[in-house]
Order: structure tokens, then C-alpha cells, then sequence
């Protein structure tokens, strides 16, 4: 899944380079990309904090069990996220570039075949199937996000 991303996110960059009416890039991506949740730790984060401990663990050898789907999940949006600025740096487009890193993502759902693949998902998933595997989901709290990491870039 993985590659995957990262090719998504680099061709949706080089298509939009070659576009000149395109003036503005805004990549959605996830808290995860930073940090995992860590209830009750206090830490920080800065333009230098990725979630290296999921990119570890989701590139590690077998065996793959289901635990691993979160460390999937953050190592895809951790490293997307880089493959955008690694972009950013070295193609230097003409338009601007930002990266949003929601925790989780509430309201109407665009695609509802596509629900349980969401965060938007979650309210119905879980009145309508109970917890399940959404208890295996770690607690949130808001993370306050101070850095210089570039948001704006040209």
C-alpha cells in the first residue's frame, strides 16, 4: 500500500506542475504523518517530527498481522507527506504547496460505498457495528502543533 501512496501523491504533483492555471496545492493528509496518539504523554512536535516508529514497524518483515494496519496507515501518510516536500525541494513548482494534518475528519460522506474507509465513517461504523475494530483504535486529544515546517511554499 505503501508505494502506492507515494506514487499517487508524485503524480498527482507532476500533473499539476505541467498545469499552469494551477496556482495552489493543498495535500490533506493525517496527524499520524507526525506522531502517533500517546494518551496522557506530553511531547512535542516540530518541523522535524515524523512518525519513523510506523514507517519501522509497517516495513518490518513478516509475520503481518492485523495489528500492523495502523503502522501501515501512518507510514503511508508519514511518508507521502515527505515524498511531497522531497518534491517541493527539488522541482521547485510554480505553485504553492500546503499539507493539512487533521486528526479526524467529521461530516457529510462525499462517497458512501467508501465510508468504512474513513474517519467520517466512524459515528455510523460504530452504531451500527458496535466497537469492534474500532476499539482498537487509541485515544485522541488535540494535538497543538508548533513548527516552521514549511506550510507555504513556491
Amino acid at each position: 500500500m505503501i508505494p502506492e501512496v507515494i506514487s499517487g501523491i508524485d503524480n498527482v504533483l507532476l500533473a499539476a506542475d505541467t498545469e499552469p492555471l494551477v496556482k495552489r496545492f493543498v495535500f490533506t493528509s493525517s496527524s499520524t504523518a507526525a506522531t502517533n496518539p500517546k494518551p496522557d504523554v506530553e511531547f512535542s512536535i516540530d518541523e522535524n517530527t515524523w512518525n519513523n516508529a510506523c514507517v519501522e514497524a509497517a516495513w518490518a518483515p513478516p509475520p503481518y498481522e492485523d495489528a500492523r494496519k495502523w503502522d501501515v496507515y501512518g507510514a503511508s501518510k508519514t511518508q507521502a507527506e515527505q515524498a511531497l516536500w522531497k518534491f517541493v525541494r527539488e522541482r521547485k513548482p510554480h505553485f504553492e504547496v500546503n499539507a493539512v494534518l487533521p486528526n479526524a475528519n467529521f461530516g457529510p460522506i462525499l462517497s458512501p460505498k467508501n465510508q468504512d474507509a474513513s474517519t467520517a465513517g466512524w459515528i455510523t461504523g460504530i452504531y451500527t457495528k458496535g466497537l469492534g475494530d474500532y476499539a482498537s483504535i487509541p485515544p485522541r486529544k488535540s494535538l497543538a502543533l508548533v513548527t516552521d515546517r514549511p506550510l507555504s511554499c513556491h
